[in-house]
């Protein structure tokens, strides 16, 4: 109890310290999530005990629609990254080309050509026939020098969003393995539902059968018989109803795994199972930084801050480069003398004059997506923190909770077997045994119930630190 009071404590000291930071305080640190410490949750084959459940585990991984398109999402950041990256880099561009024109003679190329042929400074090979061929290969590149970052913020922007979309994925996965063990753990419960009322079904017939053999010796009326007979048909309309509940149950698990519903195959109860790994005192506050949806969101928050940098260096003139270089000439025969060789480089300053409001508005844009970012992340850091906080609370009221029903189970049974032999005996009415019957059914059904909490109960604990799936 004390490891989990200085644990709860020093997450709620950490979460509250990060959640008051400014936007501009958590956009001047580099992301340190994913350099997290060996801190490790139990891995999966560790915590999902189960190898049936850790069967659909892994087809669901393979075949959840909303997964696989998550994973899809991901490939489409890891190209924006990459374009963001080449974006530093020259644009460098092959030019292959060819062209034949005639001038017109009574156009000031045609003239000035027709003119410069017989001038004594040029060689034979120099003249320029009409039409003249145009022959061309150059290397031609441009290039925006990142004086001010703005290139460079949008490429880290980029690759915050790669890390939030990574993360993002880590999450569903989690979410998608809690949600199929939450569905087997449920057909489990229904399963042992089905068997108890089974069993009640045989007592109650049982039941039935020596009400009406008092009432044939005239010790007991019809209306024992009647009352009786309902009780028990009322339980059989019980064993369709969960046998429905776990139809649904399983095709939702089937659905969850990417697959279209089947006959649901019987499988053990959920008190004979094992139950996933609990998470007890001791666990270190960091393993909170290891959630997934916390590191996307500290992510998110993190390229919003690069998007206001390059919307910043937006007002700065913008520096470009144009190289040029190459063969160029008419003369096909002379293309590939170091004549032919032509080159040029070029540069300039672009500064925005005009489109001022422009810019400006999209400054507001990107700080107000900032501010936006910064309260999802306060708020997942909240959430985060609540949930923990539950889980490890309520595990304690679950285990206490199991223990005391479980000890009504007991006695309400041996209440059934002493009613029985009561009425047999003349010392107890028929509507003892009622009452005794349908107590040991409500309570024993109750123990399933508390016993499912107690494993949904683990599972959310165990995702709620992160998971590891």
């Amino acid at each position: 109890m004390l490891n989990k009071r200085f644990f709860l404590a020093a997450v709620s000291l950490m979460l509250m310290v990060a959640a008051c930071r400014s936007p501009k305080q958590m956009n001047e640190r580099m992301p340190d999530f994913m350099q997290v410490d060996s801190l490790q949750l139990p891995k999966p084959v560790d915590f999902f005990n189960d190898a049936r459940l850790q069967a659909m585990l892994d087809t669901a991984m393979r075949n959840n629609p909303d997964y696989l398109a998550m994973q899809a999402g991901l490939q489409i950041q890891r190209a924006e990254l990459l374009a963001r990256r080449h974006a530093l880099l020259p644009n460098i561009d092959l030019f292959v080309g060819a062209a034949n024109r005639r001038f017109s003679e009574y156009s000031i190329d045609g003239v000035g050509n027709f003119d410069t042929n017989f001038s004594p400074n040029i060689r034979p090979d120099q003249r320029m026939p009409n039409p003249l061929p145009d022959y061309a290969v150059r290397v031609q590149a441009s290039w925006e020098l990142d004086l001010w970052g703005r290139l460079n913020n949008m490429r880290k922007a980029a690759a915050y969003r790669y890390m939030a979309s990574e993360a993002g994925l880590r999450w569903q996965r989690a979410s998608l393995a809690a949600m199929v063990a939450e569905a087997y753990y449920e057909i489990l419960a229904l399963n042992e539902v089905v068997r108890i009322v089974k069993e009640n079904i045989s007592t109650q017939e049982t039941a039935v059968e020596l009400v009406k053999l008092q009432q044939a010796a005239g010790r007991t009326t019809a209306l024992a018989v009647q009352q009786s007979e309902a009780q028990l048909f009322r339980t059989r309309a019980l064993a369709q109803v969960v046998a429905q509940e776990r139809l649904q149950a399983a095709n939702r698990m089937q659905l969850l795994m990417g697959k279209y519903p089947v006959q649901l195959l019987d499988t053990a109860g959920l008190m004979q199972s094992q139950a996933p790994t609990v998470l007890r005192a001791g666990i270190p506050a960091q393993w909170l930084l290891q959630r997934p949806d916390l590191q996307q969101a500290t992510a998110e928050l993190d390229a919003t801050g690069m998007d206001v940098r390059s919307a910043q260096s937006a007002f700065f003139p913008r520096l470009m480069l144009t190289p040029d270089f190459g063969l160029h000439g008419f003369n096909a025969e002379r293309f590939f003398d170091p004549a032919s060789l032509a080159w040029q480089i070029a540069g300039g300053l672009t500064a925005p004059v005009f489109n001022q409001r422009q810019l400006k508005a999209g400054l507001m844009q990107a700080q107000a997506r900032q501010n936006q970012a910064f309260q999802q992340y306060r708020k997942v850091s909240l959430q985060a923190y609540s949930e923990v906080y539950e889980a490890l609370l309520l595990a304690d009221n679950l285990d206490k909770t199991f223990e005391e029903k479980e000890k009504e189970v007991n006695s309400l049974r041996q209440g059934v077997k002493t009613a029985a032999e009561l009425f047999a005996a003349g010392y107890a009415t028929y509507l003892e045994v009622i009452i005794a019957q349908n107590d040991v059914l409500v309570a024993e059904m109750e123990l399933v119930k508390v016993q499912q909490e107690r494993f949904a109960n683990a599972l959310l604990l165990y995702k709620a630190l992160g998971g590891s799936w």
